[in-house]
């Protein structure tokens, strides 16, 4: 997939992909293909958010102008439409829906992404011309689609194709699924089994990776042999393969059906889905929620549930596949009510649930209750389908007798009517997300309750007294609330497997024994350790000893520091030593316990140690085999990451995959091993808010794919001066992003940032008199960083005190303006050409930066001060850049700055300036070639989105000349490359051979 969206990248982002302004970009395959998967993964990228202004995401189906219109309107803007009301005249409403959307839209580029159009009819053209009228400039729709037909008809370029996996690809995807992640030759006899599978699955990744996943839990020859044979019976079978399968099993049909309560566009969380399952009787015997997982694996891999953020692990959100069209979901028993569906509600409902994307009246509930009496299933999906007054749910619940799975969401309730007790049936009750502050103790008497979730219920204060009543309990979460203990006997719940939130409370620090009889924990929380009076009561809860626990979260708090007795508490509490997933919160102690750096957790997959304040050093982590994820946050004392870090390990953190350091203002040096082979299969690196962090990174990250820099000025500001001193540049420096203010950039996009806009308008002195007023225009050399042999002559670049600076936004003071040495004109939207009388009044002129000046042509011919050694010009694509009448001049410019302006300049040469020592283009969109000077000696040359930008020349090529020794590129549309009139790698190569160049050129 990575291929495939670097292709789609360098389409969507061309300049030829935009010769008008709005662009349709379909991207057509068969179904399963990966076309969703593709356009969702672009939607998320960084650069994406970047070069848009707005994005919205809508799943179309069959193409209805009001509702596509309306869904999205919303999408971007936040306001919800009552459809039913748009309905009421068509045509009016239609076009006053298509007139509000267009008024929105205007002047602003936007990405929309139009998700599964299966049909296509006169209501597109319409909506396309909508999009038209708004569009400013590179405006892009995305439209996903099987039909080759809708893609030619709807595209203003070619569709991008996505074709089948190969054979390799699609056994390597297959074997991941079928023998989980294990060798295929472990299984010899179910090996040349799946080799035959494989072809007749024709490379959709959807059908590959369902029919790996119903094979996993199949071991026998003759299971496989069976499916092999009803598979050699139909030729194309990708859309009707369940069925083909002598259907799904019972078991999963049954789970399948329940999930025709979800709308295709709403996510969930596989762990959420399971609970569901379980409370409706879908899941048998004491490993209920194993076996939950089991089938969700088994019908997930994109054929009817994926994860769009490519991840399948229980915390991720997942979302339906193609329910429309699939025959599995049919059943008279299942129900969505949405906006204008209650006419089809029928009797025989039992599992309801309600998904209104606006307001709706409360009694529309009450007539779909009316109607059947014997519903099993009460769900909201949504904030739009959560709101009933306390009477409206007090008159509620006497009619849902027969209730398995309540849930109130989001809900505005403060009380919980006692009536509660009496569904005795209930299995499931969510009342996460509200602002109850107590319970009644009737819940106590639902017997039968496995799931009590109570997540972020801020008011929430205590719980019933009688909870140990509930012995069928399974998962009780109670995390966000603010409860102050926990109620007595908890011990006897033996069968809670979640416990997310365990008080430890001032009065009773004690109780922490009764955690010591639940031995079948999986997911535990203790918090409010702070409590505990003595470490021999932490030893009570026998965390070492429970064999199930796969999660575990430690947290301290209050005002009172006591470390000593911190270290002694966190000591006891050493879990077992496979455990996967630990987080410690809010830590006292100044070291953490010896168990987490002796190497003991070698199961240990996640880590996070967060707002440990008063910890000194970091533990030896590098030893832990098995860990991918690393989170280190909030450690305000710790000054300095070094070898202790790592470990005593030969490849410390093998197997590491992400690691975050957050919020450590103290933290000054990153001292890394000396041989270098730390963090081997690292892919994401961030940094944030660490504002002392000088550098030494890492030297060699070898599969990183992004490394994020954030609120870190002093690491960026090493790492700018390191590259511009011609030091050693990291060699995963191309994937360096610096965060700020929600925007991303480059390392080279940094680069000509910090070089040209480095300091402060307040570095420079303001003039006096009238002109005091001004601002200022920012020094953007910075060279008393710079050593004196790169920069011959410094002392005619430092500016004396007497040097006279000014910023102007308007045409009135720009003709004001006299004997400056520096000029910033910047947002004069009406200026169309400098005058004459402006330069001949500032002849000493040696900055000038021009920006934001949209309707500027022309600078004054023949007058441009040829002393000028700064130019600076951006966002004005109007002005055409030195016309002919200047190129008899010779300037002595050592700094040139284009970027996002001059759309009319093809070349560009340079032997104009022939001191040019720094030069930097960005986004300039018809720029061709550069034609290089004779003689300069360049310090930089920076390159960045010039898309139709293909060769650079010399002037001279037979003459050996000095290139930059900093070069950076980033293009993509064509391959950069150094034209001296001969091929490539001939005999003129080694004048070029040093120059640094990023992965992509070639």
């Amino acid at each position: 997939m990575d291929v495939k969206k670097e292709e789609f990248m360098n389409i969507l982002l061309s300049h030829d992909t935009y010769d008008t302004e709005l662009s349709v970009i379909p991207i057509q395959g068969e179904p399963g293909i990966g076309k969703t998967t593709l356009a969702r993964i672009i939607y998320n990228d960084p650069i994406v958010d970047q070069h848009f202004d707005l994005k919205a995401w809508f799943c179309v189906l069959d193409f209805e102008l009001i509702r596509v219109t309306a869904a999205i309107f919303e999408s971007f803007n936040l306001q919800s439409f009552d459809l039913e009301e748009l309905n009421l005249q068509p045509g009016l409403n239609s076009d006053h829906l298509q007139v509000k959307l267009q008024e929105y839209l205007r002047g602003k580029r936007f990405l929309l992404v139009l998700d599964e159009m299966l049909s296509v009819n006169e209501d597109w053209e319409v909506f396309l011309s909508t999009l038209k009228g708004a569009a400013a400039n590179k405006c892009c729709v995305i439209v996903t689609t099987s039909r080759e037909d809708y893609a030619s008809l709807i595209g203003t370029v070619n569709a991008y194709r996505m074709e089948p996996l190969s054979y390799d690809e699609s056994w390597s995807l297959f074997a991941k699924f079928a023998f989980d992640n294990k060798i295929p030759s472990s299984y010899p006899d179910l090996e040349p089994i799946g080799r035959e599978i494989v072809p007749d699955c024709a490379g959709v990744p959807s059908t590959v990776s369902t029919l790996g996943s119903l094979l996993r839990f199949k071991l026998q020859v003759e299971e496989w042999k069976t499916v092999q044979q009803k598979l050699e019976t139909y030729v194309q079978f990708h859309d009707e393969w369940i069925p083909v399968l002598g259907d799904l099993p019972t078991n999963l049909k049954q789970c399948l059906r329940y999930c025709s309560l979800f709308p295709s566009d709403y996510e969930f969380k596989k762990e959420n889905l399971v609970l569901l399952w379980m409370a409706e009787g879908l899941l048998d015997g004491q490993r209920m929620e194993e076996t939950g997982y089991e089938y969700f694996d088994q019908l997930s891999p994109e054929k009817h549930f994926s994860s769009y953020l490519g991840r399948d692990d229980v915390d991720a959100p997942f979302k339906m596949f193609n329910q429309k069209e699939d025959r599995s979901f049919s059943s008279r028993y299942f129900f969505r009510l949405e906006d204008h569906s209650f006419s089809q509600f029928s009797v025989s409902i039992r599992h309801l649930s309600l998904y209104f994307r606006s307001q709706y009246d409360s009694t529309v509930i009450f007539k779909a209750i009316d109607k059947s009496n014997i519903l099993r299933t009460f769900l909201p999906l949504g904030h739009g389908s959560c709101h009933l007054s306390s009477d409206e749910l007090h008159n509620l619940l006497p009619k849902l007798q027969f209730l398995r799975v309540l849930s109130l969401c989001h809900y505005h309730i403060t009380v919980l009517p006692v009536s509660i007790g009496n569904l005795k049936h209930l299995r499931y009750i969510d009342l996460s997300h509200t602002p109850i502050n107590r319970l009644p103790e009737s819940v106590c008497d639902l017997c039968n309750l496995q799931t009590l979730i109570l997540s972020n219920c801020h008011s929430l204060t205590e719980l019933p007294q009688n909870m140990w009543k509930l012995i069928n309990l399974r998962h009780l979460n109670i995390c966000g609330t603010d409860l102050n203990e926990m109620p007595k006997k908890m011990s006897r719940l033996k069968s809670l497997q979640t416990l997310s939130g365990f008080v430890v409370g001032k009065e009773s620090s004690s109780a922490l024994q009764e955690l010591g009889a639940l031995s079948r924990l999986r997911t535990l929380g203790i918090s409010k350790l702070q409590n505990i009076v003595s470490a021999e009561d932490a030893a009570k809860a026998i965390l070492d000893k429970k064999y199930s626990l796969n999660e575990l979260m430690l947290e301290w708090g209050g005002d009172i520091v006591d470390p000593e007795k911190d270290e002694d508490v966190i000591e006891k509490l050493q879990p077992i030593a496979y455990l996967p997933k630990l987080h410690i919160n809010l830590y006292f102690g100044t070291k953490f316990p010896e168990w987490l750096g002796d190497g003991k957790l070698q199961n240990m997959a996640f880590l996070r140690l967060s707002n440990c304040k008063h910890c000194l050093d970091l533990p030896p982590l590098g030893q832990l085999d098995l860990l991918k994820v690393l989170i280190i946050e909030g450690m305000d004392a710790v000054k300095r990451v070094g070898p202790g870090f790592l470990g005593n390990s030969d490849f410390p953190f093998r197997v590491l995959e992400t690691l975050t350091f957050e919020g450590m203002p103290a933290w000054v040096e990153w001292v890394s091993s000396v041989t270098g082979n730390e963090f081997p299969l690292l892919r994401e690196l961030c940094i944030r808010r660490c504002p002392k962090l000088k550098g030494n990174l890492p030297k060699q990250l070898v599969s990183v794919v992004k490394v994020e820099i954030s609120e870190s000025q002093e690491l960026l500001t090493t790492l700018m001066k390191e590259a511009l001193l011609n030091k050693t540049l990291l060699d995963y420096h191309e994937k360096l992003q610096f965060e700020s203010n929600k925007k991303i950039a480059s390392f080279l996009e940094q680069m000509i940032v910090f070089k040209y806009e480095g300091a402060t308008e307040s570095s420079l002195p303001k003039t006096g008199g009238a002109e005091s007023s001004l601002h200022t225009t920012p020094d953007i050399g910075d060279e008393a960083d710079l050593p004196s042999n790169n920069w011959p002559n410094q002392d005619a670049l430092q500016e004396p005190s007497s040097f006279k600076s000014m910023k102007v936004s308007d045409v009135s003071e720009l003709m004001e303006v006299t004997g400056l040495h520096s000029l910033k004109i910047e947002g004069c939207d009406a200026l169309e050409f400098i005058p004459e009388e402006v330069m001949d009044r500032n002849r000493s002129l040696q900055h000038l930066y021009i920006i934001n000046c949209c309707s500027l042509e022309s600078i004054p011919q023949g007058h441009l001060p040829t002393i000028l050694k700064i130019l600076y010009i951006q966002n004005c694509k109007k002005l055409e850049f030195l016309p002919l009448v200047e190129r008899t001049k010779e300037f002595k410019l050592e700094r040139l700055c284009i970027g996002s302006s001059c759309d009319s300049m093809i070349s560009l040469p340079l032997q104009l300036f022939p001191r040019l020592r720094s030069l930097s283009i960005w986004n300039c969109a018809n720029l061709e070639s550069l034609s290089m000077p004779e003689e300069s000696s360049f310090i930089t040359l920076l390159l960045s989105r010039n898309w139709r930008l293909a060769a650079v020349t010399n002037s001279r090529p037979c003459q050996r000349r000095t290139f930059p020794p900093l070069c950076l590129f980033s293009a993509s549309k064509s391959a950069l490359c150094w034209n001296q009139n001969s091929k490539i790698r001939g005999k003129d190569w080694s004048k070029i051979a040093h120059i640094k160049r990023a992965p992509n050129v070639q």
